[in-house]
């Protein structure tokens, strides 16, 4: 039994999770074809068969009011019994309002309870679960919501960042559960020297949208890489350690969904390369930046692969230079396999 001391004053963990992913699937021949690649380029680079696309008439705060419904439906819980509304994106449909005022308006929430947006790029998860988990231990549900649509904001003349991304949302209700179980710990961290390597420089104040493609995501792709392969593995053994926690008590790990072979090296990093228990799904949706992690929890919570005490450990990293892992003892009862998962 491994109860960390900050799950007795927290016991604070996910009461519901809900996705919603667009329709749209655009595969990689398209873009292959677009690109004038060879059949397979993008697959033999980076794991990626097929993305999600926003349609047209969607935006992001769209994605994420259908995934925060299919969670309030989930968790049992209605609009009311939420406290607070917290967004993780770096893709909003516009620079303010925040998403999360947005999200309240297309859920009908008329209570007055704070809303906001975090900016962590693909750590979002890591560091707006920390958040909400703090925040519920005072002011009860939270709706923690992880929405992209990076397909918006990539160039479609860039091969090192165009076939990467894919469009989606996944909202968790973070709530009180029962002692010893739910989000045991987290561990963030960020280095702001690396800012340069990935970013988008247009849409701030310094310089303005539309001017030479800056609004677009610029990425140092070796850069990057290197530090991808590297930084998940050392939080992950950071936080088992501090934790007292083996990597053979771990069920999965789910790190960010980047790149396949960033996620093979993380894998062997652990010893685990070419089991199950380094959890992928990046073939089916390619990189969702922040909302990676909720959509790979939903799904392995939704074919029935997590059961009541299970470890999960989440690891993540992205622009900034961010990074961040949590630690969760499952406390939802096992599912059953989804066979009608329409998401």
């Amino acid at each position: 039994m491994y109860i960390n001391k900050a799950v007795v004053i927290l016991n604070v963990g996910i009461l519901g999770i809900g996705v919603y992913l667009p329709d749209q699937i655009v595969n990689n021949s398209t873009i292959e074809q677009e690109l004038k690649k060879n059949f397979g380029w993008i697959e033999k680079r980076t794991g990626i068969r097929k993305r999600r696309v926003i349609a047209s008439n969607q935006q992001v705060s769209d994605l994420a009011a259908l995934a925060a419904e299919a969670a309030l439906k989930d968790a049992n819980l209605d609009k009311a019994d939420i406290s607070l509304i917290l967004v993780a994106t770096s893709s909003p449909e516009m620079p303010w309002p925040s998403t999360a005022c947005l999200v309240q308006d297309k859920l009908g929430i008329t209570t007055g309870i704070p809303c906001f947006d975090i900016q962590a790029v693909c750590s979002g998860f890591s560091y707006g679960l920390d958040i909400a988990c703090k925040y519920s231990k005072q002011d009860g549900n939270i709706l923690f919501i992880c929405a992209e649509a990076f397909t918006r904001i990539t160039n479609p003349k860039d091969d090192g960042t165009y076939p990467l991304f894919g469009d989606g949302a996944g909202a968790l209700i973070i709530g009180h559960v029962e002692q010893g179980y739910g989000i045991l710990d987290s561990q963030l961290g960020a280095d702001g020297e690396k800012h340069h390597l990935l970013r988008i420089p247009a849409g701030g104040s310094a310089i303005l949208y539309g001017e030479k493609k800056l609004h677009f995501v610029h990425m140092d792709g070796r850069e990057v890489f290197k530090i991808a392969t590297d930084i998940p593995f050392r939080i992950t053994q950071n936080i088992l350690d501090k934790n007292s926690i083996s990597v053979t008590d771990v069920k999965f790990f789910v790190p960010h969904q980047a790149n396949q072979r960033i996620i093979d090296a993380y894998a062997k990093g652990l010893g685990f390369f070419g089991s199950n228990k380094v959890f992928s799904n990046i073939a089916e949706y390619g990189n969702t930046s922040s909302a990676s992690i909720p959509i790979a929890l939903y799904e392995l919570n939704s074919h029935g692969l997590l059961e009541k005490g299970d470890i999960i450990v989440t690891v993540s990293f992205g622009a900034g230079f961010t990074w961040g892992a949590n630690i969760i003892r499952w406390n939802l009862e096992k599912r059953g396999a989804d066979k009608n998962d329409e998401r």
